[in-house]
């Protein structure tokens, strides 16, 4: 790993001590000076009392000062200017350059630092947890050889995190996309080395281009990583007009102006098309109905940008969508041959089946429904019929790509992207499972043109919204 350059406060205070007070005009003699604060002392400093360090290039008056100082905090006393004055008055009397630490640094496409890491465009594409890590590992480096020594709970507790699977799936995240190399020594401890792998040098390089001088200014709030008429390998919108965006043939950056990270896997990019169309989602424990969130009800989201945070946080998750009008939809669950039978019968009594959007689960289907309008559905098991399931209000199911208890996976019944259907709920045990948002359970229903049910109470007059 190439070590950082020294800036010019560095270089100002290697300059000697002794050069320094010469130029200040202090009268030197031997190792020592007379102190430039008279004031402070008795008799005006008649013995000198300003000594310097030659071998630490410090010096220390043992009546003003209680620490030592450096050439540079020696200039800044005897001026009595400011730290930026300072360094311009080293740069006009010594041969030192003009750069001052703090300014924005040029990005080399031949080295990887955390500058051009940042300058590239690269650190706005990944996650809160992941910039955390990646910031406590560099800063904890050893500058000569590139490498941290530490184990996974002081990184996590610098980091200020708690999930070692986040952890885990961040450094493996790293280790895939050529950034780091891991020597795992033993339980306790683990090696990190930054690389400067020609992969990750290209992915560097090639982000980079796609950003423009403007939009590279740490203070720019509204940073832009691409133009919005870049192309994607993932069809599907991220933000309001972002899109994924292939970078390198190891790594391939997606970005976006309200999202942005590293190329979406096949299982995330399957979530994310579900959250386009606006089915509110949470992960689930792995092979499980579980939820892995705590207040599921009210942390279901939409949003990629949330999703994304998951996808690190929770990287083996099932994925659920909470039902009801959150999501706009309930779902008809079919459970095995019993329930397929039962769905026909009822199917033949009103009408026939409904296409809708389908997802084939390892005992049976699940039957997607736009929700209805101002009518609850409630959740229910075998109420409308044996072995026919009914997903509603406070309601989730689990959805591809997730894995059942058993080992099954779910899949699509047809095409991911097919429409929901609309189901006519006009079966006495279907509205049974309905409740009027105004009269509650105490409804009757009248059936409208359109084919939803309408209470009486809220219309009175049937002959307005009944079918004759």
């Amino acid at each position: 790993m190439t070590p950082r350059p020294p800036s010019q406060l560095d270089l100002a205070k290697a300059v000697p001590i002794l050069d320094v007070a010469g130029e200040l005009g202090l009268e030197i003699v031997g190792n020592s000076a007379h102190c430039w604060r008279k004031a402070n002392h008795a008799h005006g400093d008649r013995r000198p009392s300003l000594g310097f360090d030659v071998a630490k290039n410090r010096y220390k008056c043992f009546v003003c000062d209680q620490r030592s100082g450096s050439a540079v905090d020696l200039a800044m006393g005897v001026l009595a200017i400011s730290l930026p004055d300072a360094l311009k008055w080293f740069s006009r009397n010594f041969d030192i350059p003009k750069h001052v630490q703090g300014s924005r640094p040029d990005f080399d496409p031949r080295t990887v630092t955390l500058s051009t890491i940042i300058l590239s465009g690269i650190w706005a594409g990944l996650t809160d947890s992941q910039r955390t890590i990646l910031a406590v590992l560099w800063y904890c480096r050893d500058e000569t050889k590139g490498t941290v020594t530490a184990s996974y709970s002081r990184i996590l507790r610098l980091a200020g995190l708690s999930n070692r699977k986040t952890f885990a799936a961040t450094i493996r995240f790293f280790e895939e996309s050529r950034l780091i190399e891991v020597q795992r020594r033993n339980r306790a401890a683990s090696t990190y080395r930054f690389l400067e792998h020609e992969d990750f040098l290209r992915l560097q390089r090639e982000c980079k281009n796609l950003v423009t001088p403007e939009d590279t200014s740490l203070s720019n709030k509204e940073t832009k990583l691409v133009s919005p008429e870049v192309t994607s390998s993932v069809s599907f919108d991220l933000g309001t007009s972002g899109k994924l965006v292939t970078s390198s043939p190891c790594i391939k950056a997606s970005v976006s102006s309200e999202v942005t990270r590293f190329e979406f896997s096949e299982r995330e990019q399957q979530v994310l098309k579900l959250a386009a169309r606006g089915f509110q989602l949470f992960p689930c424990r792995p092979q499980s109905k579980e939820p892995a969130v705590g207040n599921w009800r009210k942390l279901a989201t939409a949003d990629p940008r949330k999703l994304a945070r998951w996808f690190t946080d929770f990287p083996d998750a099932n994925w659920a969508i909470a039902t009801g009008p959150v999501s706009g939809i309930f779902v008809v669950d079919l459970d095995g041959e019993q329930g397929e039978r039962s769905w026909s019968e009822l199917c033949r009594q009103n009408g026939g089946e409904v296409n809708t959007l389908t997802v084939r689960t390892p005992r049976g289907r699940h039957l997607y429904f736009t929700y209805p309008d101002g009518m609850v559905i409630h959740n229910s098991a075998s109420k409308i019929a044996p072995g026919v399931d009914i997903r509603g209000e406070g309601g989730y199911v689990l959805c591809p790509p997730s894995i059942h208890p058993t080992g099954a996976s779910y899949g699509w019944g047809g095409h991911e992207d097919g429409s929901v259907g609309r189901l006519s709920l006009n079966g006495a045990d279907e509205k049974e499972n309905l409740r009027c948002h105004v009269h509650g359970n105490h409804a009757e229903w009248w059936k409208r043109s359109d084919g939803d049910l309408v209470c009486e109470r809220c219309h009175p007059n049937p002959a307005e919204v009944c079918v004759q």
